[in-house]
């Protein structure tokens, strides 16, 4: 296959869904889980994305179906997002070399939470873990959560060396003091903090399916 004319995404992991309000929003990211050490394409447009689009008809009510959503019809955010800056059906942001999605989604407040993995294949491969982050952002807009040492808006943290596991959320009493938790290769365990609870959005603040 010639990178340059076709490479098709990894999707290993399912959607997550929230509404928002009365629209349902869907997530989900891109990621070579069977070739975890993949590093990239240097000059090709290969990169993961993370994807977060509206579903105008979740039940598929209308006659004649909406038209397939592509990329052309989301927008690309580039840099830290604020809820004006998007129109439109959604957004995706592209990742760098390599760089790809390993973990389920977790939505909760309406951010999205999502680990990402960057291999390192030099030196020992015994010992060369790579390393993790989480990224974190409003599903309908793409604003950041977290922020830097000055208080900018910052679309990711770095969860350091290690392959990270699926974002689990713990909520605090009256839904406040809740934590993220995220463990890592070598059973690191990172406790990151997790938006507060608005009671009175009237959205839909967390879901989680319970299977057998």
């Amino acid at each position: 296959m010639n990178p340059s004319t076709n490479y098709y995404k990894s999707f290993f992991t399912a959607p997550q869904a929230v509404y928002v309000g009365r629209r349902l929003h869907l997530a989900f990211g891109s990621g070579e889980r069977m070739n975890i050490g993949f590093e990239g394409l240097p000059g090709e447009d290969e990169n993961n994305r993370y994807y977060a689009m509206t579903d105008l008809d979740p039940y598929e009510l209308k006659l004649a179906p909406y038209p397939t959503l592509t990329e052309s019809n989301l927008n690309e955010i580039l840099g830290p997002s604020s809820c004006e800056n998007i129109l439109g059906r959604g957004f995706f942001l592209k990742v760098g070399d390599g760089e790809k999605f390993v973990t389920n989604t977790e939505i909760f407040q309406h951010y999205v939470f999502a680990g990402s993995f960057i291999p390192d294949n030099t030196g020992d491969p015994c010992t060369s873990k790579g390393s993790g982050s989480l990224y974190a952002f409003r599903i309908n807009c793409g604003q950041p959560l977290f922020s830097d040492e000055w208080g900018l808006p910052i679309i990711k943290i770095d969860l350091g060396e290690g392959m990270p596991t699926d974002p689990q959320i713990s909520v605090g009493v009256n839904g406040k003091d809740n934590r993220i938790y995220i463990e890592k290769s070598g059973a690191d365990l990172e406790s990151i903090a997790a938006p507060p609870l608005n009671f009175d959005d009237g959205s839909l603040i967390y879901w989680r399916e319970v299977t057998q």
